[in-house]
């Protein structure tokens, strides 16, 4: 090859990630499970993972491993979904919730979220304490249950979280310490008895329809959570 190729080839710079020592055999088989366990063009979360390593990626992947039980065990993610990081998306929209308020879903609005919380994230041990609290509030409420319910949707599941958040802390309060608010005692039989309003159809129609089209949208999603408020909390 011509001198000046093969001096590209050399320049080329990989990223490299470097994992500690205390990282068991176990967490690096996953880890290369899910870079090979497809063939497909790399996703958006993917293509994160790659471009950053700092505060917020790492708190996002570190609360969202801890929770790998919790997304199998309530269906809202099939293996496959977990082998190309959707559970990592969306533990980054929660997060979002707490940081920017409930907004509609944009890549590009996850990607700016990451790269201007990359060097400092000042805020991350209460963001990551509110995150694992809300997690252990529908394992507490609703356990296991969760998986034959309506909200293995994933669009239901984020409005779920997002109800279960502003209850305890409340959507748009600044991330220092407060002691969370109790959920009411009936939660779960409201949790349930809300789902089979879901899955028999007999929800609000804009309910239904903010459910099946545009769910990522800010209107579809206040829709749902406004919803979901007035029958599992103010009920």
């Amino acid at each position: 090859m011509p001198p000046g190729v093969k001096q590209t080839i050399l320049d080329y710079q990989f990223s490299v990630h470097v994992l500690p020592s205390s990282v068991d055999d176990r967490e690096v088989l996953q880890i290369f499970a899910r870079m090979n366990a497809t063939g497909l063009k790399l996703n958006a979360q993917e293509l994160r993972n790659a471009a950053y390593f700092g505060e917020f990626k790492t708190s996002v992947y570190a609360i969202s491993a801890e929770q790998l039980r919790r997304w199998r065990e309530w269906r809202i993610f099939s293996e496959s979904q977990i082998s190309r990081m959707l559970e990592v998306e969306i533990t980054s929209e929660f997060l979002q919730i707490m940081i920017k308020g409930l907004v509609g879903k944009t890549q590009k609005a996850l990607d700016n979220l990451y790269r201007d919380l990359e060097e400092i994230w000042s805020e991350r041990a209460e963001g990551e304490r509110r995150f694992r609290h809300c997690m252990e509030e529908l394992a507490r409420t609703v356990g296991s249950d969760l998986a034959n319910t309506a909200f293995t949707n994933r669009a239901a599941f984020y409005a779920l979280f997002a109800v279960v958040y502003d209850a305890s802390f409340e959507i748009g309060s600044l991330l220092k310490k407060k002691k969370a608010v109790d959920l009411p005692a009936n939660f779960r039989s409201r949790v349930l008895h809300v789902s089979d309003t879901l899955q028999m159809g007999k929800a609000p129609d804009k309910v239904i329809d903010a459910l099946a089209r545009r769910t990522t949208h800010k209107d579809s999603r206040k829709t749902v959570v406004d919803y979901l408020k007035s029958r599992l909390i103010h009920g």
